[in-house]
């Protein structure tokens, strides 16, 4: 029974594995050192690799046009990379990475965390985050149509007569 589920686990990694990379994991056994090979391969835990997460983190901007839910995916790719390499960031960094990346659109949300003592949890900021997204969003589609109306309106007035002046 365990040779079975070793040899399913290790069938389960080859056939992730893309045909041109084989050569790096040879003829394979056991699984655990399929993973062990490819984990030293490409995730190497060496300060360079730190450094270009960590530089990678600190770039990481909500950008125009982008959604909050892109942009946690973003940010959550790079702290699993990080932790991967052994370089693990608490929740409460997290909380900070992620609030320093919001554009300028997001800074009356940023001040009433800031007005806390403590740091909020991550799934809080997430939701709130959302929440204000959401509320953006619905602002720019009034506003949108707000404006729309108003030049629809200015185009009904028609030529001026000018020779009654």
């Amino acid at each position: 029974m365990f040779q079975t589920r070793k040899d399913r686990a290790l069938a389960t990694v080859i056939l992730l594995i893309d045909p041109s990379l084989l050569y790096l994991v040879g003829e394979p056994d056991d699984p655990l050192e399929v993973w062990r090979l490819l984990s030293n391969h490409f995730q190497k835990k060496t300060w360079a690799n730190r450094l270009a997460f960590r530089r990678k983190l600190h770039s990481l901007r909500l950008e125009k046009g982008q959604s909050v839910q892109e942009h946690i995916k973003s940010m959550t790719e790079v702290f699993s990379e990080l932790s991967v390499i052994g370089d693990n960031i608490s929740d409460k960094n997290r909380v900070v990475y992620l609030l320093a990346s919001l554009p300028e659109s997001f800074d009356m949300l940023v001040t009433a965390f800031e007005a806390n003592s403590d740091v909020p949890n991550l799934e809080r900021v997430i939701e709130k985050l959302r929440h204000e997204e959401r509320k953006q969003t619905e602002r720019k589609a009034v506003n949108e149509t707000e404006e729309g109306l108003t030049a629809k309106h200015k185009a009904r007035r028609g030529p001026k007569c000018l020779t009654s002046l």
